[in-house]
């Protein structure tokens, strides 16, 4: 017979919950990222090629501004290629988990290995971009912006662990109720 209150099933659709919100607040981040990654590239005019190198930078200057100016342009583009990867990505995770959450199709594993790695990537990230602006001696402008970003950062890795953490726990209780027979939704 199926209790309406057995603990399992209050944890499963506790932990299905979680994981939706999850998802939606990953993918939510990953349009947040790109956006404000544009905003960055319109408002503050970079030279690419003078932040890797120098040197380089100088020599590539006497070939002249056009070629110059185009190999700057193709490391924009790298950049926003990596920036789309990143969200196609995120959205694979939010969307897997969300679908998962409904148990209306099986999900591999692959999403849950992503979110534990994209959500640990950008955790440590963040806490080290905090550590070493506080130990540089930067303006008070750029000290809020980075700031924001690395709060932003930490709560988009804290939502990619929650989702992975939800996600295991969430398997452990359908396979739980499912052997107790007491599952509602399969697989």
């Amino acid at each position: 017979m199926i209790t309406e209150n057995d603990l399992y099933q209050i944890k499963y659709r506790r932990m299905a919950h979680n994981m939706s919100v999850s998802g939606a607040a990953v993918i939510a981040f990953g349009a947040w990222s790109i956006l404000r990654s544009i905003l960055y590239f319109i408002f503050h005019h970079i030279d690419f090629i003078t932040v890797f190198d120098k040197e380089s930078a100088k020599m590539l200057e006497t070939l002249g501004n056009h070629i110059y100016g185009a190999l700057n342009a193709a490391i924009l583009l790298f950049f926003v290629a990596f920036l789309v990867i990143d969200l196609l990505l995120r959205y694979y995770v939010g969307r897997s988990a969300i679908t998962d959450a409904k148990a209306s199709k099986k999900k591999t594993v692959l999403y849950i290995i992503l979110a534990l790695i994209m959500g640990f990537g950008l955790v440590t990230d963040s806490v080290s971009d905090i550590v070493s602006h506080f130990s540089d001696d930067i303006s008070e402008k750029i000290v809020y912006e980075v700031m924001t970003s690395a709060v932003i950062d930490l709560t988009s890795g804290f939502a990619f662990l929650e989702l992975a953490l939800s996600s295991i726990a969430a398997r452990m209780y359908r396979k739980k109720l499912k052997a107790e027979g007491k599952m509602i939704h399969t697989d």
